[in-house]
């Protein structure tokens, strides 16, 4: 629940210094485990080789996909990694440099939503984060963890300041953010109805609570988003796919013994 404390907010050049402090922290931890242990020109292993050879074979003209496979993974990681590619070409060191970078954000966001909603507590999420050794271990590998972890940093503090403001852009762009959290990780695709139905349940006097229009907003962000991939999907694979090709696999996987033979094929 938000907290109610009316205490002056933290001086916004005290804000600025710890944001940055906590940025340069993740950054160097991060950037000395790649360095130091993993390497970057380390094996692609994992999930790794997908989204690098989906940018890498974009670039080289080959259109989207991964192997045979067309839609088996999100499509935003390696969305990401095109332009970047674009510029210093398709290497795999530098899709691990991205996720270094992009993973230090969060230890900054979670600084930023604590002050907001717990002003005299002591922001400890966001160092706590940034020296977290398996959110350090994770920042060396091409995943998309890493990008949904910023991701998810980010539409909590959105999500937040909407219904604190009554700002009903931050809601729109908290749609926006939940659609791209979806097509990171496809497991998230059902959070913004869970989040929305457990605002429902809160008292109209609660503080921070969402107000119709905000939803409404929300969900048109969401669906805006949303939108660009599932019609390619409908035009490649002609059926409904918000995500992927992959959720019935993943379905099974986490609802069943991992050695199956149908989750193993």
């Amino acid at each position: 629940m938000v907290s109610q404390d009316n205490a002056p907010d933290v001086h916004p050049a005290i804000r600025l210094r710890t944001v940055l402090l906590l940025l340069g922290l993740s950054l160097l931890t991060r950037g000395a485990y790649l360095l130091a242990v993993r390497g970057p020109d380390a094996p692609l292993v994992g999930d790794e080789p997908g989204f690098h050879q989906i940018a890498a074979g974009c670039l080289a003209g080959e259109g989207w996909h991964d192997g045979p496979y067309y839609s088996t993974r999100a499509p935003l990681p390696s969305a990401i990694l095109i332009p970047i590619y674009a510029l210093t070409g398709a290497r795999p060191e530098v899709g691990r440099w991205t996720m270094v970078a992009i993973s230090s954000w969060v230890a900054p966001l979670l600084y930023v939503i604590e002050r907001w909603v717990f002003k005299r507590r002591l922001a400890l999420a966001g160092w706590i984060w940034a020296l977290y050794p398996p959110s350090i271990f994770y920042a060396s590998f091409l995943l998309s963890e890493n990008l949904a972890a910023t991701l998810s940093a980010a539409c909590l503090g959105t999500f937040i300041a909407s219904g604190l403001t009554r700002r009903v852009g931050l809601a729109f762009l908290t749609g926006i953010l939940w659609a791209a959290l979806a097509l990171t990780r496809p497991v998230f695709l059902l959070l913004p109805f869970f989040l929305l139905g457990m605002n429902l349940l809160l008292p109209r006097t609660t503080p921070g609570r969402w107000g119709g229009r905000s939803t409404v907003l929300a969900l048109a962000g969401f669906a805006l988003a949303m939108a660009p991939w599932t019609i390619r999907n409908a035009v490649v694979h002609h059926r409904f796919m918000p995500t992927t090709s992959y959720g019935g696999i993943m379905l099974s996987s986490t609802n069943a013994t991992l050695g199956h033979p149908a989750v193993q094929s």
